[in-house]
């Protein structure tokens, strides 16, 4: 299927136990071949170098040579670097550095593979016999500029944990499923496009686990714009203000 589509996210994410400043993401996203391609205007976070990664690109081509890392990596814009070598860091779509900077993998963007996995949450606690979820009502989102979105909580009865790739296991470890894991699921259905582009997760307290926001969507049923997808559009975004 081809398509896609662009918006901007704000987002909110524990990893590893620590709850990240906000973030605001440019995003665009193409199903057919698959891209995705994220610019930071707010909220990026210094990598384990000093260097801050403003824009991530998957996958990564130059359109002359191969990637350096395997085909599926993806490549993080660092302008701030020191060496010119060091802008473009390669990085495993699943590997560790993918893994401590967002809590979901950048090859599962998108409302699909969201909605996917809302479904296959929501089947699974309906074949246990949990608690129904609670619908309440058509509210305008004020994170989504008062958009009017169908709001549903589903009340986990045991603490639950989603894996960080929709094809990987989901977490049974008991110490990072109370870690990493969320008691309550709030998803935000736009009224309009029936897209869910709001996901709030927290913990039995309160305590905030990730939050998700789609605004400003753009959405292409045929073929989104190249321009988001080229190393020129990476490379020409600034180095973070000091």
């Amino acid at each position: 299927m081809q398509g896609g589509f662009r918006a901007v996210i704000h987002k909110r994410e524990r990893i590893g136990g620590t709850l990240h400043p906000a973030e605001r993401v440019r995003v665009a996203v193409r199903n057919d071949p698959p891209a995705v391609s994220m610019i930071w205007e707010a909220g990026a976070r210094k990598d384990i170098v000093g260097s801050t990664p403003v824009a991530a690109l998957y996958p990564y081509t130059d359109g002359k040579t191969p990637p350096k890392a395997d085909p599926a990596a993806m490549a993080a814009w660092r302008p701030d670097a020191w060496l010119e070598s060091g802008k473009w860091k390669h990085v495993e779509v699943k590997g560790d550095l993918a893994r401590a900077a967002a809590r979901y993998c950048i090859t599962d963007s998108g409302f699909e593979p969201a909605m996917l996995r809302t479904h296959a949450a929501w089947k699974r606690a309906k074949e246990r016999g949990d608690p129904t979820p609670s619908y309440l009502g058509l509210k305008p989102a004020d994170e989504l500029g008062g958009r009017a979105c169908h709001v549903i909580r589903r009340t986990c009865p045991h603490t639950e944990a989603d894996s960080f790739a929709l094809d990987e296991e989901r977490p049974t470890d008991p110490k990072r499923v109370a870690r990493d894991g969320f008691d309550q699921v709030t998803i935000f259905v736009d009224a309009e496009t029936w897209l869910q582009v709001g996901t709030e997760l927290k913990k039995a307290n309160g305590e905030l686990v990730g939050e998700y926001y789609f605004g400003n969507v753009e959405l292409f049923p045929d073929a989104v714009p190249a321009e988001p997808f080229a190393v020129a559009t990476i490379k020409a975004v600034p180095a973070p203000k000091r």
